[in-house]
Order: C-alpha cells, then sequence, then structure tokens
C-alpha cells in the first residue's frame, strides 16, 4: 500500500516513460466517494496510461457513493476490465 503522493509519483513517472502529454488530472473532493477516471492524450503505441482517483482509503472494492469494502457493487472490475481489453 502506498500514499497517494507516491502513487502520483508512479504515475507521473508512467507519463514520462510513455511518452504522454503531461496534464494534471482532476481528483474528486474529500467527501465526495466518487472515482475519476483520467487517460493520458499523446501516449506512444501501446503503452496507454490512465490514472483513476478515489476519495477513500486504500480498501480491496471501493464503490461510489459509500464508504468501505462493497463486494459486488465495487467500480474496480469494469475499469481494469475495460483498460485491459483495448488490447485486443
Amino acid at each position: 500500500m502506498l500514499p497517494i503522493a507516491s502513487g502520483r509519483w508512479l504515475r507521473d513517472r508512467f507519463v514520462q516513460n510513455n511518452a504522454c502529454a503531461a496534464q494534471s488530472p482532476r481528483e474528486p473532493p474529500n467527501g465526495s466517494l466518487t472515482h475519476v477516471r483520467t487517460a493520458y492524450p499523446g501516449c506512444a503505441a501501446g503503452y496507454p496510461v490512465e490514472w483513476i482517483a478515489f476519495d477513500e482509503g486504500h480498501i480491496a472494492a471501493p464503490q461510489d457513493g459509500a464508504p468501505g469494502d462493497s463486494g459486488t457493487r465495487t467500480w474496480v472490475p469494469g475499469e481494469t476490465w475495460r483498460f485491459f481489453t483495448q488490447f485486443q
């Protein structure tokens, strides 16, 4: 588990390594219990970078609108599947 600052550093490193256009991605406001996905433009072909920020702690199955793990209501599998299926 990493603090959010370390995650941002890693994101910026991948953005640089993959030749993406730098930007300041939006993050959800405190207390919103929402996630925001940012896809970086201009990345090298086959090397996309996306950043998903969520307004809650580092938990296994976050859900929008409610604190804590949600099990089947989490948005994580859908976002992960969407990212990886772009390589088909």
